[in-house]
């Protein structure tokens, strides 16, 4: 049996961010949490050590994807491989969608919020950041089912099953 926190299962979402030459980057995100309903804002912990997190920290905005269950095959790509070792942008350019001729995203997402910090929280215990951030648009794409933490666990993307 897993321990009480990874019991309750969560949402997968995917940060899309740019560096200073509008380079497209995204990773994998799964401590992501609603904080406020008006405003609203969300509370994100980014790993240090990714271009995410970089480029996150110093542009202050990116789209939140929700992902389907159809995005399965893209998370191991999208969280175990770095951003600052290889192009994500140039790997997934063929399956990318352009959404509002201004970004490009994942297909079969559920939706995205374009976000922007509000707040750095910079904590300096545990391996993430948090990150209070804003929604400043939302758009609804699909109804299908989401992406869970359960679905990473059951494929052995994360967390092996305990006995």
């Amino acid at each position: 049996m897993h321990r009480p926190w990874n019991r309750v299962t969560t949402p997968v979402y995917s940060l899309v961010t740019f560096d200073d030459a509008q380079v497209w980057n995204a990773n994998i995100c799964t401590y992501v949490t609603g904080i406020s309903m008006e405003p609203k804002h969300f509370l994100i912990a980014l790993d240090p050590k990714s271009r995410t997190f970089a480029n996150f920290k110093k542009s202050g905005h990116g789209y939140l994807q929700v992902l389907s269950e159809k995005n399965l095959p893209q998370v191991e790509f999208l969280g175990k491989k770095s951003g600052t070792k290889i192009s994500k942008y140039e790997a997934l350019k063929p399956v990318l969608k352009a959404y509002q001729k201004k970004v490009e995203l994942l297909p079969h997402i559920l939706g995205f919020m374009r976000i922007e910090t509000v707040k750095a929280l910079g904590v300096a215990e545990g391996d993430h950041e948090l990150f209070v951030v804003a929604i400043k648009a939302s758009h609804n794409l699909s109804s299908e089912s989401p992406l869970h933490l359960q679905h990473l666990i059951e494929a052995g993307l994360i967390l092996r099953p305990r006995a």
